[in-house]
């Protein structure tokens, strides 16, 4: 996985919309490794970018940056109350608070449903404001987008990227 991780981090902020920051990568690279996420029974070559979200723990989203066209926007705008969005580019936003207020985010329950021969795979999204939760969603689990990335061969790493794999490599 920390081979991949810009690949993993690419993917993730795609399918969830939120935008990871360095020190936030490092608090789930480092909870994913102290769960011993490498030997986690329903990682596979195809999940484990779902499976570090999944054995991460609880994080809080003040001051994350969300993607302003995204899924999760759209939900924290209609769930939370005492927070908004300050615009830092024309696609993300930083989520702010007008009061004191906690609002995290997690991803739980990973799970695998065999269906005619195949599987399919989810995880629960929850978002809590205050310890209270306010919202949950399962998320079904696009193994083959992933595989795809991970197989890419004409991958460019981006300076960003490189930053992630710097991240990872400071793990080993």
């Amino acid at each position: 996985m920390l081979d991949n991780f810009d690949k993993v981090v690419y993917f993730l902020e795609r399918e969830t919309g939120l935008i990871f920051g360095d020190n936030t990568l490092k608090n789930m690279l480092s909870d994913y490794l102290a769960m011993d996420g490498t030997n986690y029974i329903g990682a596979t070559l195809d999940n484990y970018a779902w499976t570090f979200l999944y054995l991460s723990l609880n994080k809080t989203l003040y001051g994350h940056l969300v993607k302003s066209d995204s899924w999760i926007h759209k939900i924290l705008k209609k769930y939370c109350k005492n927070i908004y969005f300050k615009p830092q580019s024309s696609k993300s936003v930083k989520l702010l608070t007008t009061k004191y207020t906690q609002v995290e985010y997690a991803f739980l329950g990973h799970s695998t449903i065999p269906k005619n021969g195949s599987a399919t795979e989810r995880l629960k999204f929850v978002l809590w404001q205050d310890d209270v939760e306010i919202y949950s969603e399962d998320i079904l689990i696009d193994t083959e987008y992933f595989f795809n990335i991970v197989n890419f061969e004409t991958w460019r790493i981006e300076p960003r990227g490189q930053r992630h794999l710097d991240i990872a490599d400071s793990f080993r």
